[in-house]
């Protein structure tokens, strides 16, 4: 089990190791921290309210087009959590039922008027498979689960794809080198068992995410699944469909394979190359009735590739391709390969966007597709009838952002869509074909929770980049409640800046990182998308790339400028600087550097890298770093620039207070990164407090503590900016 250092450091030493000045030190902190209470106003959106909001899966449509699924959960301080399934009529007057469930589990249609939900069986053997009835009359919807299951699935099964046409169940497992999920429970107490508690690696990657890699990896299975007469029946084989090829699949969720009537397509990393070291991943297409070796659809030319997907004839594959390998964040563009023909296709490779998900349209002369465009998500309609390649596709959706494309069978797009002021709810795009469209919401799964809540859509400001004077750089403001243009009180203010960095604050809900819980403990918040940000065009996110320290400081510089011209109403003198992730790395930067004069008098540094050359020795994602300095980290220019764009060189310049959070299973970004800096700033002599989470990774999810870190971040400013009311 992986510990954090610094408790590997203290664990069986003397006890004069455990000086009474930390132990007083964090006795002190945490008396600070529990007398600090948010403000709790009933128009304040506080981190506990965030917390407890309704939280939807992935939404499904049965084959007829006339009725949405969605599993649904919701934590609660008081009563844990409780979890539901919601299922909703697209057409006519508004129609949903809400059946309640037992235990976490995923949700599929089976036919048209039946789902099924894969449950934990209550010995931890397996999992039983439940059938959802569901009745539709004039006056509303009922539903009822089946009494006994119709039969067990593994327990480590999940990412569940049937398509009744095939008759055969799809889904993903973690195995061992058997490809046999019926023997993975007992793999497992034997390696637990194993009298030692060693890992022995020979390749990379060592560990990923949150845990040391194992010989238990990934794989794809399937099982029959058919209705005869009355009743559904769940076949006892589980085929390996891999099995022949040796592949590891999928490395993330649904998004990695697709299932038609006769086969499997799928994307995964290529075996020939270190993993560590490349994002090439390869499209293969196999035989479900026969699997025998898979057949790939990729070319060799080409860098990581996702979203692959069956038209509905099964004839045709589409998914996602990037033209170049070792780069997470390359241009990104739609690959179409004709089966029959053996032909591929690409589109969209000189369109300034990159898509992140596809679906075709029922009739397979078009593709919808989902890309990051001016800081939103918007949907696309792509033609692949037109003679000439289209540089751009038609736009369809331009609000909030977009995901789970679910096209019906009369040419209309179901969706889900979140914005800075909602979370995820399920709407429906009429007119798809470009004669004007309409968009219908069919769900509200926030209106009692939300209502009343001061929630600002956010307000757009441009300016000037800093870095590239021509550049027009974009950024949103955040207000609290109760603000008013022109008026004498002084409020607070915050930078907010985001990871990636080839990421952007983009117009959606940020469960985590909400900007609008900020603004409403009572700070004005400026979240910056300088060079880097993706959404604006690949130049721009390509430039960041070899300038870390360089022009995206230059841009927030600017930004910093023009939004306090722009808001006169915030007070210079307490102002603060937030980052996580490669936000974090900048608040380390800026800490650094003085002369950007921001004058921030606090700082709150969210998983950050401190030195980079560390870093680049230690993250499973080498390939990301090695494209970040051009090179590998012993070669001369990467290792010069590393160092020149690593924090920890200029800690001899750092003064303001900074409070560092981060969690002892970050393997992405390890928890020695913000120990080291908090070691710097203790030596300095500078106010600081480490916020160690000894059970969390990269994301500190857990709702305890969310809640906590959020309590942790909101004292720190409280203590050094105060809050609104200063004339």
């Amino acid at each position: 089990m992986h510990l954090p250092p610094i408790l590997w450091a203290l664990a069986g030493q003397s006890s004069f190791l455990m000086s009474p000045t930390i132990t007083t030190a964090a006795s002190n902190a945490q008396q600070l921290t529990s007398s600090f209470s948010f403000k709790s106003d009933p128009r304040v959106l506080t981190p506990k309210d965030v917390i407890e909001l309704p939280r939807p899966g992935p939404a499904f449509v049965n084959r007829a087009g006339d009725l949405v699924a969605v599993a649904m959960a919701n934590y609660s301080f008081s009563d844990k959590s409780t979890r539901w399934v919601h299922i909703a009529a697209i057409d006519g007057a508004p129609r949903s039922v809400d059946v309640s469930v037992s235990a976490p589990g995923e949700i599929f249609w089976l036919d048209e008027r039946t789902l099924a939900q894969v449950i934990p069986s209550k010995n931890a053997d397996g999992q039983d498979l439940y059938t959802l009835s569901v009745q539709v009359d004039g006056a509303g919807l009922n539903a009822s689960f089946s009494a006994i299951p119709i039969g067990i699935l593994p327990p480590g099964a999940r990412n569940f794809v049937y398509n009744p046409d095939s008759g055969f169940l799809v889904f993903s497992a973690e195995v061992y080198g058997d490809l046999n999920p019926k023997t993975v429970k007992a793999l497992d107490e034997a390696w637990e068992q194993r009298g030692n508690s060693a890992f022995v690696y020979d390749h990379t990657t060592v560990r990923e995410v949150d845990a040391w890699r194992t010989s238990k990896r990934p794989s794809i299975f399937s099982t029959p699944l058919a209705k005869n007469a009355d009743s559904w029946q769940l076949g006892e084989d589980i085929i390996p469909l891999l099995k022949a090829s040796g592949h590891h699949a999928p490395s993330g969720g649904t998004g990695d394979f697709d299932v038609s009537a006769t086969s499997l397509v799928y994307t995964t990393k290529d075996p020939t190359l270190p993993e560590g070291l490349h994002t090439k991943q390869n499209i293969y297409i196999i035989d479900l009735e026969r699997p025998a070796s898979p057949r790939e659809l990729t070319s060799g030319e080409h860098g990581a590739t996702s979203f692959p997907r069956f038209n509905a004839r099964g004839d045709k594959v589409a998914w996602l391709e990037q033209p170049e390998d070792g780069y997470e964040t390359a241009h990104t563009y739609v690959v179409v390969y004709d089966l029959t023909r053996k032909e591929r296709r690409a589109f969209l490779e000189d369109w300034d966007r990159s898509p992140d998900s596809l679906a075709f349209s029922p009739s397979g002369g078009s593709i919808y597709i989902t890309a990051a465009d001016e800081a939103r998500g918007k949907v696309f309609l792509l033609s692949l009838s037109s003679a000439s390649r289209l540089k751009s596709p038609q736009t369809l959706a331009s609000v909030g952002t977009a995901s789970s494309l679910l096209p019906l069978p009369d040419g209309r797009l179901v969706f889900m869509r979140s914005s800075f002021t909602s979370p995820n709810d399920i709407f429906i795009l009429k007119h798809t074909d470009g004669a004007g469209q309409h968009e219908q919401r069919i769900t509200a799964f926030y209106k009692d929770a939300l209502k009343g809540k001061h929630l600002d859509p956010g307000t757009e400001i441009h300016w000037t980049g800093g870095a590239v004077k021509e550049r027009n750089v974009q950024g949103w403001v955040f207000t609290p409640p109760g603000f008013k243009r022109g008026e004498e009180k002084k409020w607070p203010a915050l930078m907010m800046i985001h990871g990636g960095p080839q990421a952007s604050w983009q117009d959606m809900w940020f469960p985590r990182y909400s900007l609008n819980v900020y603004a409403n403990q009572g700070y004005v918040v400026f979240a910056p998308n300088p060079t880097g940000s993706t959404s604006f065009g690949q130049e721009f996110t390509d430039a960041i790339s070899g300038d870390w320290g360089g022009a995206p400081f230059e841009d927030m510089r600017a930004g910093w400028k023009e939004f306090l011209k722009l808001y006169p109403e915030v007070d210079a003198e307490r102002t603060g600087c937030w980052g996580a992730s490669w936000g974090g790395y900048a608040v380390n930067w800026i800490a650094g550097h003085p002369e950007y004069n921001f004058g921030f008098k606090a700082l709150v540094n969210m998983v950050g890298i401190f030195s980079l050359t560390s870093y680049g020795w230690t993250t499973p994602s080498a390939h990301f770093y090695n494209h970040a300095v051009g090179g590998m980290p012993w070669e001369k220019h990467s290792l010069e620039l590393s160092e020149k764009m690593s924090p920890s060189n200029f800690v001899d310049r750092w003064s303001s207070p900074m409070l560092l959070i981060h969690g002892s299973k970050d393997y992405n970004i390890p928890e020695t990164e913000a120990i080291s800096a908090f070691h710097a700033l203790q030596q300095r002599g500078i106010r600081s407090r480490l916020v160690i989470f000894p059970d969390e990774n990269h994301w500190i999810s857990k709702p305890g503590n969310t809640l906590k870190y959020h309590e942790e971040i909101f004292c720190w400013l409280v203590e050094f900016l105060g809050r609104a009311g200063a004339k």
